[in-house]
């Protein structure tokens, strides 16, 4: 981790592994410099979450569905060297459905959905696909105050589907395979268009 120091000389002044180190302001420039154009290249390939989605057509085989209680312990109760206080959450829910893609060059066989889901063997549905890899990028940066420091972002890029895959929506068709239910896990949000 590297740490501004409140002095400075000719540049930037960080705590690198208990120590000062004044670093040149033009290498500060050139390793920014650097950064932006290593973050230009790496936005020319990444993708918005919304547009890494994929909507494949599925005949469920078996379904099981799951809950599970959740627990959590505020910050300020975390106790180092002794026990803290543990408080009940809720639940959670998932559940899990065998499928047989009606398109039969993906490999998808077991589709993971974050909530309760009505669906029952031999149902055809419509599941909404998140397929992608996250990459987090550290960057230097430098702000309005003359501050240097690190910090990441995160880029998301294209992958092919697995076998298993997690689905933020499922639309269950008729005999017809005319939508008449639709079920969307608790973070469909996160991955609409803004």
């Amino acid at each position: 981790m590297v740490k501004k120091s409140d002095k400075s000389s000719k540049g930037p002044t960080f705590q690198i592994a208990g120590r000062n180190v004044t670093l040149p302001d033009d290498w500060i420039e050139q390793l920014q410099e650097n950064d932006k154009k290593r973050l230009k290249d790496i936005q020319s390939r990444s993708k918005q979450l919304f547009e890494l989605l994929i909507t494949e057509e599925f005949t469920v085989e078996n379904v099981i569905v799951s809950s599970h209680s959740t627990y959590f312990t505020p910050k300020s109760e975390i106790v180092i060297g002794g026990s803290s206080s543990s408080y009940s959450g809720g639940f959670t829910a998932n559940t899990i459905l065998q499928v047989t893609p009606s398109n039969p060059n993906i490999p998808v066989r077991q589709l993971n959905f974050s909530g309760y889901s009505a669906l029952r063997g031999g149902d055809y549905i419509k599941a909404v696909i998140p397929s992608y890899d996250a990459q987090e990028i550290s960057l230097l940066f430098q702000d309005s105050r003359g501050y240097s420091g690190e910090g990441s972002k995160t880029f998301y890029f294209d992958r092919l589907l697995k076998k298993e895959e997690s689905i933020i929506e499922l639309i269950l068709l008729n005999n017809q395979r005319k939508p008449i239910r639709t079920e969307r896990s608790i973070d469909y949000d996160r991955f609409k268009k803004e």
